[in-house]
């Protein structure tokens, strides 16, 4: 049975960092939801309006759904990355699990507010992060509209921890049938 491997959680809470890393030990496809919206969109690395993104991350959900889908069908593992914090959102991946047959691992990852705010100051000199989420602001904002992906099994990750014990436990995690 293939595994659908999901990174779901607040911007700045280091899923994209470990899904990376993940990928890089077990050799599958990885997919983040910044990456599909910066080749669609090409935003510049600042603030639009709610409007907009709304539009951009709803056309880049769908492409990440449809190369999910595609990937399942094939009997691929694949890794994935992105908030999950809607439920139309979650429940398209649930459903896609289902279609195929393929397990869901899901991991969540989140941070103490204290890391967060030094992963904001640090994201302004980051040229290769393609997020949106660059003030305090819309980081709470995005925290007030926040919902946890009810599946199960989920893995919590608190990624304020070291790197390597984080990793060891996803991988461990995803591992399990």
């Amino acid at each position: 049975m293939n595994k659908i491997i999901l990174f779901c959680g607040l911007p700045l809470s280091g899923k994209s960092t470990l899904a990376r890393k993940l990928v890089h030990c077990l050799k599958v496809p990885y997919f983040d939801i910044d990456d599909i919206r910066q080749r669609f969109f090409q935003n510049p690395r600042a603030e639009i309006s709610r409007e907009k993104s709304l539009f951009q991350m709803s056309i880049s959900y769908e492409a990440l759904f449809l190369t999910t889908e595609m990937l399942s069908e094939l009997g691929h593992d694949v890794v994935i990355s992105a908030t999950f914090s809607g439920e139309r959102s979650q429940q398209n991946i649930i459903e896609i699990s289902k279609r195929n047959n393929a397990r869901l691992k899901a991991i969540y990852c989140h941070a103490p507010d204290e890391i967060i705010k030094k992963r904001l100051d640090q994201r302004e000199n980051n040229k290769e992060s393609f997020s949106t989420c660059r003030t305090w602001n819309h980081y709470v904002s995005d925290k007030e509209r926040f919902k946890l992906l009810q599946v199960n099994p989920l893995l919590v990750i608190d990624t304020s921890v070291p790197q390597e014990e984080s990793l060891k436990r996803i991988i461990g995690f995803s591992k399990i049938n």
